[in-house]
């Protein structure tokens, strides 16, 4: 990805650079091939910086996701003049036949009015997320669920890179070291200490993240290890975000998050939550034994309700 000596490639029109940006940016998608999965690993040692970009990017569309669904709808009137501009209207006979290519520009030119006019609209009224114990609207749930999906997968993915990643520890001093992110300790429970050897969990790593939503938030990856076959590990995350009341959660309760149509992208990923404390907890995982596990290593109840 880079040049002979070692800096990115001067010309940003260079192949090489447009594979990266391409590369990247389907990492941030989520539409990663297996082989793309391979190069991408295989760019990130070379190039580690180059996980903050992806981690961007998908934040970036977490906070579009959650803010489009309250843009207003277009003026009729403005929306009828560009479906009239957008018109195909047909080939004229030479000199006027030029007029021919007026609709493709048209449609690019009312593109960009619609774009524009959606910022205008989400500058002039910006999104509000629910308060005061209502329940979480559709579209912010759809963007929390997919930001799980993607960053717990993208944990499983590259696994090999979480100590380096996930660098906020050991479990010990975690909470506290969390706490200055997310402004109060997280009951880590029994992770609280070292794990003792005969635990299903440990603690891996831990850093900071953007799940959707007003509150400050940490990313805390688990290990998990099946009891009766050692060599078998799994992974689980656990999300923890400041308590701004945008979820209608009773205290001391746990909840499943249950999957939807289009949830997590056809994943097979299972979500506990509860509140505790000003924070709000999102365990994740992509079997319910793993989850489970976690689950009581954090002293968190089985869940009894849906969200």
């Amino acid at each position: 990805m880079r040049n002979s000596s070692g800096s990115p490639p001067d010309n940003p029109t260079d192949d090489s650079f447009s594979s990266r940006t391409a590369l990247l940016r389907a990492a941030a998608d989520n539409e990663l091939s297996s082989a793309e999965s391979i190069e991408l690993d295989s760019h990130l040692r070379a190039l580690p910086d180059d996980q903050r970009v992806i981690d961007f990017e998908r934040r970036l569309r977490t906070e579009v996701a959650a803010a489009s669904p309250h843009c207003g709808q277009a003026p009729d009137a403005l929306r009828r003049r560009l479906e009239a501009m957008t018109t195909v209207a047909p080939a004229l006979p030479y000199p006027s036949r030029r007029f021919a290519f007026r609709p493709a520009w048209a449609l690019i030119a009312a593109s960009v009015v619609l774009v524009a006019t959606g910022y205008l609209v989400v500058s002039r009224f910006p999104a509000q997320l629910p308060t005061q114990g209502e329940i979480v609207n559709a579209s912010h749930r759809a963007a929390l669920t997919r930001f799980l999906a993607w960053q717990h997968t993208d944990c499983e993915v590259h696994a090999d890179a979480i100590k380096s990643r996930f660098d906020i520890g050991p479990a010990d001093a975690a909470p506290a070291q969390l706490a200055r992110i997310i402004q109060r300790e997280p009951d880590l429970g029994t992770l609280r200490t070292a794990a003792p050897a005969n635990s299903d969990i440990e603690y891996l790593g831990a850093a900071r993240c953007a799940v959707p939503g007003r509150g400050d938030s940490v990313h805390i990856v688990l290990g998990y290890r099946n009891p009766l076959d050692p060599s078998q590990s799994r992974l689980a995350s656990l999300f923890v975000q400041e308590d701004n009341n945008e979820l209608s959660l009773v205290p001391g309760r746990t909840y499943h998050m249950r999957q939807r149509p289009g949830d997590w992208d056809g994943r097979q990923i299972t979500v506990c939550v509860w509140r505790n404390n000003g924070l709000i907890y999102f365990l994740v995982a992509t079997s319910p034994e793993v989850l489970d596990a976690a689950r009581i290593s954090l002293n968190a109840e089985p869940a009894t309700a849906d969200l």
